[in-house]
């Protein structure tokens, strides 16, 4: 999984705020929102759906796909960057499958942001004053 952070990420996120998270929490906003985006992509999304199933190699998908080898390796290796499919070599054929860690790390970034049992920003405002 790509491990960095960029302050930059964070766009408009004011310096006070970022400055009370911890590295920890400011990690986790990069890793589940790199994880999303990697999903994100109809393409990929099509992927891991395929892979829900079994494990494929990408003689097998490239029969699903009108895409080009690189294409599809290119999607697969933003995957795998991102800790959403594993791979096994079974004699001169690469597997992909899901990785299950990887795919739950996704849903429980997921759960945090809306079940406010995450960060919680909102926690670093202030209400107005009643007038």
């Amino acid at each position: 999984m790509k491990k960095f952070v960029q302050r930059s990420y964070y766009g408009g996120l004011r310096e006070s705020v970022l400055e009370q998270l911890s590295p920890e929490n400011r990690q986790d906003y990069q890793d589940g929102a790199s994880m999303l985006k990697a999903l994100g992509d109809p393409q990929r999304a099509m992927l891991v759906d395929a892979l829900s199933c079994r494990p494929l190699c990408v003689y097998e998908m490239q029969q699903l796909v009108s895409w080009s080898q690189a294409t599809l390796s290119h999607h697969l290796k933003t995957l795998r960057e991102n800790g959403l499919v594993n791979t096994k070599r079974q004699g001169k054929w690469i597997y992909y499958s899901l990785n299950e860690d990887g795919i739950s790390a996704a849903k429980d970034f997921v759960e945090r942001l809306t079940n406010g049992s995450g960060i919680c920003l909102s926690d670093y405002v202030t209400p107005p004053e009643e007038a």
